[in-house]
């Protein structure tokens, strides 16, 4: 287990297991755990995904994948993630260092990621180039922090 999230209302927790490349579930009340996504073994969907961030309103569950050094975004409601859905970094499996819009934004093992109060920033540690990322999640642009972050 890499990291948790509680849903808005507290009635679900998503849980990354990188081990296995799945995001799960758990019902808080009946404690059933789902398999949301993931089939088990690495894909071009998931490899590794490390950190979690949920959206304000609980419907984008952000993910820092961290070997295929990208942020996802699964559809909570759906459990669908695509590479349309990559919300920025390599769509392929290539670590590098780059600040950019979309895929054009590099990333080398992104891990943790944050969603600030607002909702408008997801704040990503990244493990391969050793720095604090930020990501406006209304323009899709990524940007290194201040040099006293990193």
């Amino acid at each position: 287990v890499r990291d948790i999230v509680i849903s808005p209302d507290g009635g679900t927790a998503y849980v990354a297991t990188a081990g296995d490349h799945r995001i799960r579930t758990i019902n808080i009340e009946t404690r059933v755990v789902s398999t949301l996504h993931g089939t088990g073994s690495a894909t071009s969907s998931l490899d590794s995904p490390w950190g979690l961030a949920l959206s304000l309103d609980g419907r984008s569950l952000l993910i820092g994948d961290e070997l295929n050094h990208n942020i996802k975004r699964l559809d909570t409601r759906t459990g669908t993630v695509s590479d349309t859905q990559t919300v920025t970094g390599s769509i392929a499996d290539e670590a590098a260092f780059k600040d950019g819009a979309g895929s054009s934004a590099r990333f080398s093992s992104p891990a943790d990621v944050a969603i600030t109060p607002d909702g408008l920033t997801l704040l990503i540690t990244e493990a391969g180039n050793y720095r604090l990322r930020s990501l406006n999640l209304c323009t899709g642009k990524g940007t290194t922090c201040p040099a006293g972050l990193n």
